[in-house]
């Protein structure tokens, strides 16, 4: 009797668990999985047109541009570079980039000093004397002209005495006769204190010591 009970209890307990386990989700899935899916395919006559893609955006042609690039073949090449530099930044002011072209050249001056020759034959009338003259004067002027460099101009009347053996004994310039230039005093006086010594005296010229004069003249030649 009790092995007749078991039996029909172990099959009630299969069925229940055989409904449980078909009712499952997961049986439900694999049941749809394994099903076939029909797929219908239809062919349109006129297809619609894609849509268009965006295109990159064109850059400008800056070769286009002949107000800013220009053929540097024909100009100079700083003239080139100070363009761009106002294309890039405008506040840069004109002056800055290059430098104005002067209206009128500025006028060149050369210098110009002579020592002209005064009435000093009449002191001693002898050739040697005349000669000696000219060459003190001579010695002067090349001195003063490495002495001189401003652009003042005038007359500075020197006189000074030479001893025998051609040393310089004293210097002055005489005030009423010269140019007032401080400036052209002092060139004077120094020319004539670096053109010193001077050759000594000739033998005709047998005296201790002679005085002269000379007049520098400091000019400018355009």
């Amino acid at each position: 009797m009790s092995d007749r009970f078991f039996a029909i209890a172990l099959v009630i307990s299969l069925a229940i668990h055989s409904i449980i386990f078909l009712r499952m989700p997961f049986i439900d899935f694999m049941r749809r999985n394994n099903a076939i899916i029909s797929v219908k395919v239809a062919y349109l006559k006129n297809p619609p047109p894609l849509p268009e893609q965006k295109t990159r955006r064109e850059l400008p042609d800056r070769r286009k541009d002949n107000s800013r690039f220009i053929n540097s073949a024909n100009i100079n090449r700083k003239e080139f570079f100070d363009r761009e530099k106002r294309a890039l930044n405008p506040k840069i002011p004109q002056y800055l980039s290059k430098p104005a072209p002067l209206s009128e050249p500025m006028p060149v001056f050369r210098k110009k000093i002579s020592v002209p020759p005064l009435d000093e034959g009449s002191k001693i009338n002898r050739p040697s004397y005349n000669s000696y003259y000219e060459l003190i004067r001579e010695k002067i002027r090349h001195s003063a002209y490495q002495n001189y460099s401003s652009s003042e101009t005038g007359e500075v009347y020197i006189a000074f005495v030479i001893l025998s053996d051609g040393s310089l004994k004293e210097v002055r310039y005489i005030e009423e006769k010269s140019t007032p230039s401080y400036y052209l005093k002092d060139i004077s006086l120094r020319s004539i204190k670096a053109a010193a010594p001077f050759p000594a005296f000739p033998q005709d010229l047998d005296y201790p010591q002679l005085s002269f004069n000379v007049l520098i003249s400091f000019q400018l030649e355009g």
